[in-house]
């Protein structure tokens, strides 16, 4: 099975083909063109290089989010279209999975993939042993850092995550308050990972597309969709107009009533 996998949800997009249990090959950019322009081209050199055309696709993957609202919708928009197309799978991974995929196999360390959601808040959630003990959310910084604190009672992996020899990585890309006190407060070993793998790679994203399919992930392109852990900003300003709205509809009826 040949896999097609993309990452449009941060500053760097990539495309991967992924065959037969291994990476095919792999690209990436950053560059200051929007990622409506470079997603496609990326995917048609890299097939070239490969000597294949986009009908040899047996599936797709794309990352759905958390991350930058447009850049998400260009991924998914992209990846549904020619999935539909082809009649084939598409399957969605989370853009903090993604982040964490290469340390999935380290049964000690508490992984903990974070996006920059800005006013002091983080998307993110933590992984040990490609376990989930922390889900996905849009957090207040502080709060994620005590529901990591609150892991030292809870049993991971059949040992508490506190314990001598384990530690904590952050991963990916969060606001400096990942250096402050709250941190320190954690009583345990907390390491940066490199920045090379704090980007969500197409690579990371065909392989778990391609476990998902091996265990049965029908995959169905119309049910792929974004998950942004937080509001657009259309969502926002409708929110916005509504209440205001409702604000001068009531104060026309006290109105009516003086």
């Amino acid at each position: 099975m040949l896999i097609l996998a993309c990452d449009t949800s941060g500053p760097v997009v990539s495309a991967a083909l992924w065959r037969e249990g291994g990476l095919l090959a792999e690209t990436s950019q950053r560059t200051a063109r929007p990622h409506s322009v470079t997603l496609m081209p990326l995917i048609q050199d890299l097939l070239q290089d490969c000597a294949l055309q986009i009908g040899d696709v047996d599936a797709y993957a794309c990352s759905i989010g958390p991350g930058s609202f447009t850049g998400i919708r260009i991924g998914v928009s992209a990846v549904k279209a020619m999935a539909y197309a082809a009649g084939r799978p598409a399957i969605g991974v989370s853009s903090l999975e993604a982040i964490a995929w290469p340390y999935a196999a380290c049964q000690d360390l508490l992984t903990c993939p974070m996006i920059d959601a800005r006013n002091s808040r983080v998307y993110a959630a933590a992984w040990m042993g490609g376990r989930q003990l922390i889900p996905e959310a849009n957090w207040l910084a502080g709060d994620f850092f005590a529901a990591i604190a609150s892991l030292d009672d809870c049993q991971a992996a059949g040992q508490p995550v506190g314990e001598a020899g384990r530690g904590i990585i952050a991963v990916g890309f969060y606001p400096e308050i990942i250096k402050s006190d709250r941190v320190s407060a954690l009583n345990q070993p907390v390491w940066q990972a490199p920045a090379s793998l704090s980007w969500p790679r197409a690579a990371a994203i065909a392989e778990i597309a391609a476990l998902r399919l091996a265990a049965g992930d029908a995959g169905a392109p119309q049910q792929l969709e974004p998950r942004y852990l937080a509001r657009t900003q259309a969502e926002r300003c409708q929110t916005g107009t509504a209440q205001t709205q409702t604000q001068t509809q009531t104060q026309t009826q006290a109105g009516r009533h003086d």
